[in-house]
């Protein structure tokens, strides 16, 4: 299987937070996701998570050839699944046969849909299991992050609430943030990609896209406008 090596370097404090739970007042209210490594608990970012940033720079620049690899895939999906549709026709008559035609209606629907996406099929293809797609691992901290021993920052923020057209009021929360400069690795793993996809240009395109942060217009996590989430990229080529 093929796959993007990549590490992620946290250029400001990066706010991924888990659940948020019932605190003491003065306590912290929202905690980063967090993993248990013996005795530490040490940051990590979700593969969701980066998976759901990297979505939305792709879905800025859009890849027109991507895009009909796709078409091609989904429309011989289509024919197959049309086959199936006429045979099983034969077999039924009345309120089975008009149950299929709803079934093939919803399944084009679906199709078309997504030939509209594009290049964004690359993240999963509703209705299609074995669909072409990008698997995304978690990121986790490299060892000379680990061996720095400093991974969270304690952050207060004030958010301004307006209780139903009073008086603007400051609202302080406290937030466990991991903390610039750590650096985690992850990969990208392509599942399923057959002949009729062309690798090597959606491994240049999904590599350009990763550079898309390097400049700080695409950040990662949650409270981006106030300065978390700014990130680079550094990708290690690794073919298999």
């Amino acid at each position: 299987m093929s796959k993007i090596k990549f590490k992620i370097k946290t250029e400001s404090n990066l706010m991924i937070g888990g659940n948020e739970g019932s605190f003491e007042i003065g306590g912290i209210d929202q905690q980063a996701v967090v993993r248990r490594v013996g005795d530490k608990e040490l940051p990590y970012i979700p593969g969701s998570s980066f998976k759901g940033a990297l979505r939305k720079v792709v879905r800025d620049y859009p890849c027109e050839k991507i895009r009909i690899m796709y078409k091609q895939h989904l429309n011989e999906g289509l024919e197959k699944h049309q086959r199936y549709i006429e045979k099983k026709q034969q077999e039924l008559t009345g309120r089975d046969q008009s149950e299929l035609e709803k079934e093939i209606k919803k399944f084009e629907k679906i199709v078309k849909a997504h030939i509209e996406l594009g290049a964004e099929c690359l993240f999963g293809l509703e209705g299609f299991n074995r669909s072409p797609r990008l698997l995304f691992s978690d990121l986790h901290l490299d060892e000379r992050s680990i061996e720095k021993g400093s991974y969270f920052s304690i952050d207060a923020k004030n958010s301004i609430k307006d209780e139903q057209g009073k008086k603007l009021e400051a609202n302080p929360r406290v937030y466990k943030v991991a903390r610039k400069d750590l650096v985690f690795e992850g990969e990208i793993n392509f599942q399923y990609f057959n002949q009729d996809f062309d690798e090597t240009l959606i491994r240049a395109y999904i590599e350009q896209q990763l550079k898309q942060f390097n400049d700080g217009q695409y950040r990662l996590g949650n409270s981006k406008s106030r300065g978390y989430g700014k990130i680079s990229i550094e990708i290690e080529r690794c073919d298999s």
